[in-house]
């Protein structure tokens, strides 16, 4: 998404075996989720541990966001783990996580209840902004982040940088949905292309 650039991988559903009746629910699948980011990925060369404060938010992020897509019951005594690599960040990484996870969730012929999608929206000089690069967003201005499901109708994620008046705030948050419509179909697009590939290669 823009100049941010992320690679998303999927382990499972695989048995969760003999691992602890704690981490493992017996009716479901139990969703696991980790973020890590390149040393170059930033406009300083540092390194990020994946525990570190900002990976951390962005993987319960992920895993709660996808607690609420997977259709979990369907894959009893399982785990299935996303792990996202930001390769470069300039902004809307959360977002660009969780794009990048549905697309490879779908990818491994998970069952899902709606295709997530996500986006950040900002609000500045009286103008909404979507999208936003990484100046942008550290700009003195609002930046909302959502998970949207188009089809239900509803936000599986929304986080505000600061207190809005609620109109405002009513604002922004339609902005936001009518710009995952927009996210939605230009991935829909791309999964529809794919599965045509795949079946024609089936084919050959």
């Amino acid at each position: 998404m823009g100049n941010t650039k992320v690679l998303a991988v999927v382990y499972g559903p695989r048995d969760a075996g003999s691992k602890s009746s704690h981490d493992i629910d017996n009716d479901k699948a139990t969703v696991s989720a980790g973020v890590t980011m390149a040393p170059y990925c930033g406009t300083e060369r540092r390194v990020v541990h994946m525990n570190s404060r900002i990976c951390t938010e962005y993987a319960q992020a992920i895993r709660r966001c996808f607690e609420h897509v997977i259709l979990t019951t369907l894959y009893p005594h399982s785990t299935i783990s996303i792990h996202c690599t930001i390769f470069q960040a300039d902004g809307g990484e959360l977002p660009c996580c969780l794009n990048a996870a549905l697309l490879a969730i779908i990818d491994a012929g998970i069952d899902i209840l709606d295709f997530q999608v996500s986006l950040n929206v900002g609000y500045m000089d009286n103008t909404i902004l979507f999208d936003m690069n990484y100046v942008e967003s550290h700009l003195n201005g609002i930046l909302l982040t959502v998970a949207y499901l188009p089809k239900s109708d509803q936000f599986t994620l929304t986080t505000l940088n600061s207190n809005i008046p609620l109109e405002l705030f009513e604002d922004v948050l339609d902005a936001a949905k009518e710009g995952c419509k927009q996210v939605y179909a230009i991935l829909k697009d791309h999964v529809l292309e794919n599965a045509k590939k795949l079946y024609q290669s089936t084919q050959q």
